[in-house]
């Protein structure tokens, strides 16, 4: 099984995250080729709770207005909705401890036969 190609939009991080998350899940036999698009969906709503937490982090999770009126900072409610479609794609992954259990391998690849399997192959042993 081959790791998917990292789609060109990604940035930076989100491409190393794609590449160090997808030798893990190739490695578990739960990714083919043709997952790359929901993992760099995974990868980018990870980046994007990352900047959105960074940013309250700096600003406080809750502002005060001009008035004096307090509100909840708007990457607040981004670093929420980064985080719900990122643990969605987690577990479409298997990647919660929950979801994991649901989550079945693919099968190995099966391994070329050997010359000597071949030519016994069809010889029966109980004779």
């Amino acid at each position: 099984m081959e790791i998917p190609p990292c789609p060109k939009w990604l940035t930076g991080s989100e491409r190393r995250a794609y590449t160090q998350l997808a030798k893990q899940l190739v490695g578990l036999r739960v990714m083919t080729e043709v997952d790359g698009i929901a993992l760099a969906e995974l990868v980018h709503q990870l980046a994007k709770w990352l900047e959105a937490e960074k940013m309250v982090h700096a600003g406080g999770r809750v502002l005060v207005g001009e008035k004096g009126g307090m509100y909840l900072n708007p990457w607040e409610s981004i670093a929420n909705t980064a985080l719900k479609n990122m643990n969605i794609m987690l577990r479409e992954f298997g990647m919660t401890p929950a979801s994991r259990s649901r989550i079945e391998a693919m099968p190995e690849e099966t391994q070329e036969m050997t010359l000597a399997e071949k030519l016994f192959a069809g010889v029966n042993h109980s004779e």
